[in-house]
């Protein structure tokens, strides 16, 4: 797993250091709503929002400080030990996450973010996972008008779940935001 996230930071590092960049960062706040699928065979698609903002820092680079809510919809699958008695069955999930990262636009409207995030994640009435975790995202803006976008990402959160056989869970998503922004688009 370690060498798969390593693979792909060197790809975009690659990538972005060949690209000729544009100017498009701006300070924005904006709310997103998203599909979400963990890729562990233990859960299905959910779905979840969040308030999202950016700060600019230079014309390439703004700061994207987040809250949200994450829903993983669970299959039920019982876990047993080894002497065959359940230890406990997979649930649902309510992830709460509190996340910032900062976005760089290699090109006129496409960006890629990457960040750190502090979650915690309840189920059947307790908590089951917490910790910190780390996301990337690739995505584009389309200008509505001269103060607002839609902001389309593709996206993926690393996280540890109890449930997984693993303990890193990449869960994918893909999210669409509206961004009031506070500077005029050109």
């Amino acid at each position: 797993m370690r060498s798969i996230i390593k693979i792909t930071l060197i790809i975009v590092i690659a990538t972005l250091s060949h690209w000729q960049s544009y100017g498009q960062a701006r300070s924005s706040i904006g709310l997103a709503y998203g599909i979400n699928k963990p890729l562990t065979t233990d859960f299905k698609t959910g779905s979840g929002f969040n308030l999202q903002s950016s700060i600019r820092v230079s014309n390439k680079v703004a700061i994207t400080p987040s809250l949200g809510y994450e829903k993983l919809n669970a299959n039920f699958r019982n876990v047993y030990d080894s002497y065959g008695y359940r230890v406990y069955s997979v649930e649902n999930i309510g992830l709460v996450y509190l996340g910032v990262g900062a976005k760089y636009y290699f090109k006129e409207r496409f960006f890629a973010r990457a960040g750190a995030m502090l979650y915690l994640g309840g189920g059947n009435e307790d908590l089951v996972t917490g910790g910190v975790g780390g996301a990337l995202a690739a995505g584009y803006e389309l200008m509505l008008d001269r103060h607002s976008d839609l902001e389309f990402t593709l996206r993926t959160d690393l996280i540890n779940l109890r449930s997984s056989e693993t303990k890193i869970t990449p869960v994918i998503g893909l999210k669409v935001a509206y961004n009031f922004n506070f500077r005029r688009l050109l």
